[in-house]
């Protein structure tokens, strides 16, 4: 009988496989296309600066969140400029923070001219520097780029971002849109002060303009030629007396602190300033002291007038402040008064100097030493708040009145925040604190960490001795080592 044969399997037709890679094809687009919508609409960032420059503050996102209206916020910057990349990441995480509310658009004001030039015709900006433009509502704030960053000139690595301020002043901006009301701030005059309106070095102009931008109005009053304070006044700064206030003068204040007003006090160590008896009504003694400190310059021991701060209080004003050197100079301290420990007022010490540091009560001199049951020893109370509307449970706040005291005026004058520019943000930290604006209370500037290595003379030498001669002597030695072996 014949063998049948087996009949061959077949696989499958090449129209069956063409269909499947075609299927299969389609398939993995419509993942990749699914993976990426997600990835767009649910993602998360990290942010691995050192400093963390580019992770928005608990205020900042707590702000953000509560936005019930949308914020535009437009950077106009040429894409070249020093600050650029790390502006621009900053305000991206606005926008992403922001679920929505808040649209952000970059403009390079060199290749986008048309657009940048409808910007500025919108906005009324005068010149061609880099702005950051806040807008929420009808109203707009524009913040320049040196208020956003500042800037370390020169060698060995040329311009670099020195303190980076951007979330505050961006933040700050965002607050006063849509916060309402502009506060009135009232500058005390009449007693050798320090003039907001100023431009010299003893000027105050500098600080009205960083108050200003806090959703304040700045003005100034002589209390002598007035028959009351007015109305409008949601706080009284007196920055610097020389000589005292009058009674009737005193009057007004102590009616004003009656009422609830709020007082922010710039005093100096021997200046007759005669607010003695009002800030004991409010619990505080101010020492009639300078403060000094034993450091050592070019290892030789001074004593010196510039005190570093060295812990601070458990207080909004001071908050942002932990981890960054904040200087006093000429400033005397605080102390609470008997009366501190009445009902209803909480006294908060916000600066407290190195414990090596001494109030001086007979005056700086070069045989000035510290001087047992006289002098008063570290660490000494240079910046106080009082609370008078508190009762029992810290959360419940009667809108009582409200003073900070610092211990010196000079940090805060147009030379002094040259200086020490973070003592603008202790003096708007107070003010805002004081008008109950704690949105608006001053976040840290995040400063860049710098990674350097000092080498002494004899490493320098060696380092130059291995660069120069032992590495090159190394490589013509194999070199000639190498030519010698083919040759033989």
């Amino acid at each position: 009988m014949p063998q049948k044969k087996k009949a061959l399997a077949r696989g499958p037709s090449r129209t069956a496989i063409g269909s499947n890679v075609t299927v299969s094809i389609i398939l993995g687009c419509l993942l990749a296309g699914l993976v990426n919508y997600l990835s767009y609409r649910h993602y998360k960032t990290f942010d691995l600066s050192a400093t963390g420059t580019f992770t928005l503050s608990d205020k900042t996102r707590n702000l953000l969140n509560s936005l019930e209206s949308p914020v535009r916020i437009f950077m106009l910057f040429s894409g070249d400029s020093v600050g650029y990349t790390e502006v621009k990441g900053l305000l991206e995480r606005y926008r992403d923070e922001g679920s929505g509310r808040v649209r952000l658009e970059v403009v390079d004001r060199f290749i986008e001219r048309a657009r940048a030039e409808a910007l500025a015709t919108e906005y009324q900006l005068a010149s061609q520097d880099d702005v950051v433009i806040v807008r929420a509502g009808g109203n707009h704030r524009v913040i320049p780029a040196t208020d956003l960053f500042e800037i370390d000139k020169g060698p060995p690595f040329g311009d670099r971002i020195g303190a980076f301020n951007t979330e505050d002043r961006v933040t700050s901006a965002i607050a006063s849109l849509i916060s309402g009301k502009r506060k009135k701030v009232y500058f005390t005059q009449g007693h050798g002060e320090g003039d907001p309106a100023s431009k010299e070095e003893r000027g105050l102009s500098d600080l009205r303009d960083r108050i200003g931008r806090d959703n304040a109005d700045v003005g100034t009053i002589n209390l002598l030629m007035q028959p009351q304070l007015p109305q409008d006044a949601d706080a009284v700064v007196v920055a610097g007396p020389v000589s005292p206030f009058q009674p009737q003068e005193l009057e007004l204040l102590n009616g004003y602190i009656g009422r609830g007003g709020n007082l922010l006090l710039m005093l100096d160590p021997g200046k007759p300033h005669g607010l003695g008896n009002l800030l004991e009504r409010m619990g505080v003694i101010a020492r009639d002291e300078v403060v000094v400190w034993p450091a050592r310059v070019a290892g030789v021991p001074v004593l010196v007038q510039t005190i570093p701060a060295e812990t601070y209080g458990n207080h909004p004003i001071v908050s942002r402040f932990k981890k960054i050197n904040l200087l006093f100079h000429n400033t005397l301290s605080f102390v609470r008064a008997p009366t501190s420990g009445k009902e209803g007022t909480r006294i908060t010490e916000l600066v407290f100097s190195p414990s090596s540091a001494w109030g001086e009560t007979e005056g700086l001199s070069e045989t000035a030493r510290f001087d047992e049951g006289r002098d008063h020893r570290g660490p000494l109370c240079m910046a106080i708040a009082v609370d008078s509307g508190r009762v029992g449970n810290e959360n419940v706040d009667l809108a009582g009145a409200r003073l900070v005291a610092v211990g010196c005026s000079g940090i805060f004058t147009n030379d002094g925040l040259l200086r020490s520019p973070l003592a603008a943000d202790l003096a708007r930290n107070a003010i805002n604190w004081m008008v109950r604006q704690d949105q608006l209370i001053g976040i840290a500037p995040k400063q860049p960490r710098r990674n350097s290595y000092s080498l002494s003379v004899a490493q320098l030498a060696t380092l130059g001795l291995l660069v120069g001669v032992v590495i090159p002597a190394s490589i013509l030695f194999v070199g000639a080592a190498a030519w010698f072996q083919r040759r033989s």
